[in-house]
């Protein structure tokens, strides 16, 4: 399970981390400050020992995202059909034509 700090790093943040760390020679700490360095932060987010374990889960998965397991689950979004959104007047275009037609009177 990934420590509370590092869910603050985005995936694309990540990514640079890793990047950073093989352009430093496996040096985490250079690393890192390359990282604050180029992100203009005045605070990190991440201590050296968090940016070792990300790497280690890295190189033995070859994947930066989180872990399934417990905490709260992703809702997938659901895409609705065009044809189920028509009311039980028809499709817009009937609804218009009704619209139309009592408007008038």
């Amino acid at each position: 399970m990934l420590p509370a700090v590092l869910m603050t790093v985005s995936l694309v943040e990540r990514a640079l981390l890793v990047k950073l760390f093989y352009e430093n020679k496996g040096n985490a700490s250079a690393a890192a400050r390359e990282f604050y360095h180029r992100k203009s932060l005045k605070f990190r987010p991440m201590s050296t020992n968090d940016n070792r374990a990300m790497i280690k889960r890295f190189e033995e998965s070859e994947k930066l995202g989180v872990k399934p397991g417990r905490g709260r689950k992703h809702i997938t979004p659901v895409l609705v059909d065009s044809q189920s959104q028509t009311s039980e007047f028809g499709s817009s275009s009937t609804l218009t034509e009704l619209f139309e037609k009592y408007s008038e009177t």
